[in-house]
C-alpha cells in the first residue's frame, strides 16, 4: 500500500520553530531538502500527518503549540488507539449498566442498598 505523508516545513525562530508551510510528500528527505531550500539551513521538516495544525503554529522540544491559543496540539489517535479507547469505554458502560440494574432490582424488591 502506498501512503503519502503531510510534512510541515518549519523555520527556526529563537529556541523554537514556526510552521511556514505544509506539503504532501512520500519521502522525509525530500521534504527536509525543500524546507532548507525555502527557509534556510536551520529549517526542518516534520511529519505532521496526524496533527491538526495550521501555518504559524509553533514546534518546540518535540511538541506542537497552537499559535492562536498557545495550547499544546495533540496528535489524532490512530485507528488502533481509537479502537482500544472504544473498547475501554464499552467495558465501563457495561459495568455501569450492571450496577444500575442491581440497584433497580434492589429498589423493586424494597431492599435498601
Amino acid at each position: 500500500m502506498w501512503c503519502n505523508q503531510i510534512f510541515s516545513l518549519l523555520s527556526k525562530h529563537d529556541s523554537n520553530y514556526k510552521i511556514e508551510n505544509m506539503i504532501v510528500a512520500d519521502n522525509y528527505e525530500i521534504a527536509s531538502q525543500l524546507a532548507r531550500i525555502q527557509y534556510g539551513e536551520s529549517a526542518i521538516a516534520v511529519d505532521t500527518t496526524r496533527y491538526p495544525l495550521r501555518i504559524g503554529d509553533i514546534y518546540e522540544d518535540g511538541v506542537f503549540y497552537s499559535a492562536e491559543t498557545g495550547n499544546e496540539v495533540n496528535a489524532n489517535p490512530t485507528e488502533q488507539e481509537a479502537i482500544e479507547e472504544l473498547k475501554k469505554e464499552n467495558e465501563e458502560s457495561v459495568e455501569h449498566e450492571a450496577e444500575l440494574l442491581y440497584e433497580l432490582s434492589l429498589l423493586k424488591l424494597g431492599i435498601e442498598y
